[in-house]
């Protein structure tokens, strides 16, 4: 009886537990409905689940198919079910890039062009109203396709400065990696104010294209147009520009005067009083001689080439001056030879300047042969001005041993009423 208790109690409880059990399998509606009758739409989630039970989550995300996909190194927006259309759109992604793969080839524009300079005009040039002026620039083909001959300058926007719609670019071929100058003929509006014009290139096919990584930047020329200033133009065969006039107390007049780049320019007043001060600015509108500095005499290289602003500053009463400006010719000689000769023509009572570089104790002889007789010579060092000939003494031709290593001027005066041919013959030994 005791052995049959016990295996009855036994049996109690196993079947106890056994109702349990079942109890709580019944509470999950996820375990107590057949797989079978998953609705229609599920079936995706439901295969995920089991699927990222089965597979290492780190490798794989989730998908509406019923393959896993695996992941790449490439970032890829995570699929969320539209609740309008019941499709699958893509999250926004604005601040992830897609990462090229190892076999993805990224080529350059065919054509595609690279600022290199302003070979003339720089921006904010100083032109007066109605100048007709060259724009140069120089440019760079960093493409993959050579720049045929029929490829073009083409005007894109703002003011077109009275140019024309567009120019050829050059008469050669520019294959990649080479430089070009490419240049077009325009013409500052009459009206004071600043202008830009803007211009791209031209293909053979008529597609436009200019600088920046896809090609499609612009380059352009910004001129300031000023409206009170005088253009001063050496006459043929000149150096040197003398202007009179009367500028009212205080007041200043202006002129434009173009040079080279590395040119040197000299400035003089020549006045009986003394209100009067230099002021010189370059094409971009930076000072090279202040008026503050109360200057009647200046002289330097010039830093670009371009128009530069040169002013007479009055800051007394209203009075008359003499002005000169001086663009001496800078003279170089051919390698191995010792001398050379220059042509010019010199107008009446005027003066040509040239400027040689020498070495102390070089002899320097310099002689002038002209048709009337009237041009004699003046020489003195440009750095420490000591004058060793005048042309008061109406030499025509002189030698002596330079004293330092300078730049020496050398000026062709003339004494006559007329313009008047000459040659000048420099030798240093």
């Amino acid at each position: 009886m005791i052995k049959n208790k016990s295996f009855l109690r036994i049996l109690w409880i196993f079947l106890w537990a056994t109702g349990i059990m079942s109890a709580c399998n019944l509470t999950n509606p996820a375990l107590a409905t057949p797989f079978t009758e998953t609705p229609v739409g599920k079936t995706g989630a439901i295969q995920l689940t089991l699927t990222a039970f089965a597979q290492p989550t780190t490798t794989r995300l989730p998908t509406t198919t019923s393959s896993p996909i695996i992941v790449t190194a490439t970032p890829q927006p995570i699929p969320i079910p539209n609740p309008l259309t019941g499709s699958d759109t893509p999250t926004p992604s604005s601040n992830i890039q897609p990462t090229p793969g190892p076999n993805t080839i990224t080529e350059p524009p065919c054509d595609r062009a690279v600022f290199t300079s302003d070979i003339t005009f720089p921006d904010e040039s100083i032109l007066a109203p109605g100048d007709t002026f060259v724009k140069t620039w120089r440019l760079k083909n960093i493409g993959t396709c050579a720049w045929k001959t029929d490829y073009a300058l083409v005007f894109v926007g703002r003011n077109g400065l009275g140019g024309p719609a567009s120019t050829p670019l050059s008469g050669q071929v520019v294959a990649p990696g080479t430089t070009v100058d490419v240049s077009v003929t325009l013409h500052a509006p009459s009206t004071a104010g600043s202008y830009e014009s803007d211009w791209m290139l031209r293909n053979s096919a008529g597609h436009l294209f200019g600088l920046g990584p896809q090609g499609d930047g612009f380059f352009w020329v910004k001129i300031r147009v000023t409206g009170n200033n005088q253009r001063l133009t050496l006459k043929p065969g000149a150096t040197s520009i003398n202007v009179n006039g009367i500028v009212n107390a205080n007041k200043r007049v202006s002129y434009l005067v173009n040079a080279a780049a590395d040119q040197l320019m000299m400035v003089a007043i020549n006045t009986l009083n003394l209100p009067f001060a230099i002021e010189v600015l370059t094409p971009s509108g930076v000072i090279l001689v202040s008026a503050s500095n109360k200057m009647t005499f200046w002289q330097g290289a010039l830093p670009v080439a371009g128009n530069y602003l040169v002013s007479i500053v009055n800051t007394g009463a209203a009075t008359q001056f003499n002005f000169s400006v001086t663009l001496p010719v800078r003279v170089n000689f051919q390698p191995g030879i010792s001398g050379a000769t220059l042509k010019g023509v010199i107008q009446p009572r005027a003066i040509n300047t040239y400027i040689l570089q020498a070495l102390k104790d070089q002899t320097l002889t310099v002689s002038i042969q002209s048709g009337l007789g009237d041009v004699y010579l003046t020489i003195f060092g440009n750095t420490d001005g000591s004058p060793y000939i005048r042309s008061v003494t109406a030499q025509k031709t002189f030698s002596f041993k330079l004293p330092s290593t300078q730049d020496y001027v050398i000026q062709c005066v003339s004494a006559g009423d007329k313009p008047e041919y000459y040659s000048v013959g420099f030798e240093v030994k």
